[in-house]
């Protein structure tokens, strides 16, 4: 495969940190691949191409690409991503046009990006729609860090980094796309436990798939917290039937 990595004409846009990409296709994914360290890569406005050797994909459905932000300039506007199988000829545009940076846009690192206008694949890209509800009781709301995890019949999101107030009594909306997961089953939530006021009353997560308004539970009622409850941080949480 050869890969080549557009970095944005921009101030700041380069990154000095270590740069990794896992590729997604419909026979399997290739791991978490880090670019070449030893070269001068990833400069503003620069085009980088590298090659890997991998077993046939088939046709690539997402990447998840980003970086380890290590370094001093670690902040990173990515422009696009273009991946050409040199057996099939056959090649996948990813466009990003964001900045993976702890200090900028979302302070997302890592994204999962999925094939555009003019790729060999088109994927079958849902976006839905969380709604996190915190629990009306005292110190229910977290200073924490919250992410969540979801699942389905067709598969599962990455790790989610949740953007939010997450107060007492407080509904949070969260906007995310994916391949199609199918029926949801599960999510796995939680928080790094950072922040003075970590503690959290979960009361329920409601998401809903916004191409098929299909709406699905997910009923808490319970802390996460290292000092309330069962003293639990992170839960999985089924689908209420």
């Amino acid at each position: 495969y050869k890969i080549t990595i557009y970095t944005a004409d921009l101030p700041g846009a380069g990154t000095d940190a270590k740069v990794f990409i896992q590729i997604f296709g419909k026979n399997g994914d290739s791991g978490t691949q880090f670019f070449d360290a030893k070269r001068d890569c990833f400069e503003r406005g620069k085009e980088d191409v590298f090659g890997f050797e991998l077993v046939d994909l088939g046709d690539i459905q997402k990447i998840r690409i980003g970086h380890d932000n290590s370094g001093i300039g670690s902040g990173w506007f990515l422009n696009k991503v273009v991946i050409n199988n040199q057996t099939t000829g056959q090649t996948w545009i990813f466009t990003c046009g964001r900045w993976l940076d702890k200090s900028e846009d979302d302070k997302q690192i890592e994204r999962e990006l999925f094939p555009g206008q003019g790729s060999g694949a088109v994927s079958d890209v849902v976006a839905y729609e969380a709604t996190l509800v915190t629990g009306d009781i005292s110190s229910a709301g977290t200073d924490a860090n919250v992410f969540m995890t979801v699942y389905g019949s067709k598969g599962s999101t990455q790790k989610l980094d949740l953007t939010g107030k997450f107060e007492r009594a407080c509904v949070d909306i969260a906007k995310f796309e994916s391949m199609d997961l199918g029926a949801l089953t599960k999510i796995r939530i939680g928080h790094d436990n950072s922040g003075l006021g970590a503690s959290w009353f979960l009361d329920k997560v409601v998401i809903k798939n916004i191409r098929t308004n299909d709406i699905y539970t997910f009923a808490c009622n319970q802390w996460l917290s290292k000092d309330r409850g069962d003293k639990k941080i992170v839960r999985e949480i089924e689908v209420k039937p």
